[in-house]
């Protein structure tokens, strides 16, 4: 009798040891998953549209002197690829006359430590890519050029259709009524971090495709 209970005692400890070692795998997986996942997050997180009072220090000193046009940066689009020391940016353009429709320009300006300056600007040919005559597409004039704030300006079938085609939308900068509306959209593109011009057609039931795509070459 006392080498029954002897044995089912070992076998009970052999089995609380197979446990523990079982959840303890278990356990130790869990943290390498947590941090790869981590670790993924943080990349897309990596990047900020937002103009800090840095940004805008840095920009306000290149634009000292300018005239003509004013340019008012709503967001932070990096640095260019082939110039290191650049910073660029989306910013709402008006020209000081009387009337002046707002437009969109990205920005270009570099800082070479001792003085600042601007390099590029490209001013947004809405229509440059589209079926549509630009004059029919008329800018966008939220606050902020709906950067950062897409989720809320856009419809799901909107967003479905751009992130479908492998890029990230960014801002709405103008748009066209037609039988539905065409939407002239600033995307990234997930693949090399380039900025494009995305064109979706949303029909009148709400329904949305991409229409084009076309590189901005910054």
């Amino acid at each position: 009798m006392k080498k029954l209970i002897s044995l089912l005692i070992v076998t009970a400890l052999g089995a609380s040891v197979f446990t523990a070692c079982a959840d303890n795998t278990a356990e130790t997986a869990a943290p390498e998953e947590t941090a790869a996942a981590a670790e993924t997050q943080a990349a897309e997180e990596a990047f900020s549209y937002e103009m800090t009072d840095d940004l805008n220090n840095l920009f306000a000193t290149a634009m000292e002197g300018w005239v003509g046009t004013n340019y008012e940066p709503v967001a932070y689009l990096g640095v260019p690829a082939d110039n290191p020391l650049g910073s660029s940016f989306l910013c709402k353009a008006t020209a000081v006359v009387p009337d002046a429709v707002p437009y969109y320009a990205i920005v270009t300006v570099q800082d070479v430590g001792d003085s600042v300056t601007v390099e590029d600007v490209q001013v947004i040919d809405y229509a440059a890519s589209s079926t549509a005559t630009e004059a029919s597409f008329a800018a966008d004039n939220g606050e902020g050029a709906m950067v950062g704030a897409w989720e809320d300006a856009a419809s799901e079938d909107l967003t479905g259709a751009v992130t479908a085609e492998g890029v990230t939308p960014v801002a709405v900068l103008a748009t066209q009524l037609v039988s539905g509306t065409n939407y002239c959209c600033l995307t990234r593109n997930d693949a090399n971090d380039g900025w494009n011009l995305t064109y979706v057609y949303q029909d009148l039931q709400g329904g949305a495709e991409v229409t084009n795509t076309a590189a901005l070459g910054i």
